[in-house]
């Protein structure tokens, strides 16, 4: 996992899956440098701003066999299952089980 907010990474529960946790507090990188670090460092991106420009494109940069999750909003008449990738995938509920698939 990959975040600057450390409680929030470690109130995620996961199945012991995950053996690397990233947590970058003022590691003063560019917007690039942590768009790339992303894209390299994680296998899977979950996108707790989804209609943040920021995030849909570390989402997009992630290469193509990397699942992107993403907690679906309404802002006015923007809905973001209609604007994101259909590759994607909408968590409709407060948890999250995946299993990375062999």
């Amino acid at each position: 996992m990959f975040g600057m907010d450390k409680n929030f990474l470690q109130s995620i529960k996961v199945d012991g899956s995950i053996n690397k946790i990233f947590y970058v507090i003022d590691a003063n990188l560019t917007r690039g440098e942590e768009l790339n670090f992303a894209s390299q460092s994680c296998d899977s991106f979950l996108s707790t701003a989804s209609l943040s420009s920021y995030a849909f494109w570390m989402g997009f940069l992630m290469p193509n066999n990397r699942p992107i999750f993403y907690l679906p909003r309404k802002f006015y008449d923007f809905n973001t299952k209609q604007m994101l990738p259909k590759s994607w995938i909408s968590l409709e509920r407060d948890w999250i089980v995946y299993t990375k698939q062999k």
